[in-house]
């Protein structure tokens, strides 16, 4: 799998923190994506992930931030 890149959302669809470069994911390997919000400030909301794949696909996830 090749994520290009990672957008993370309020209910609202606003944007709250992006990342705009990806890498591969190959099978039985752990990866991380450091996500950054540009105001350094993200509400503790329940936000969706975003992520666009190198197929031209995108995969929404519901996430749930660490405090």
């Amino acid at each position: 799998m090749q994520p290009l890149d990672f957008e993370l959302t309020d209910a609202a669809g606003d944007k709250l923190a992006s990342r705009d470069t990806g890498g591969y994911i190959l099978p039985a390997i752990k990866r991380t994506f450091d996500i950054k919000s540009a105001d350094k400030s993200i509400p503790g909301a329940r936000p969706n992930l975003t992520v666009r794949l190198d197929d031209g696909t995108k995969q929404t996830f519901d996430v749930m931030l660490a405090e």
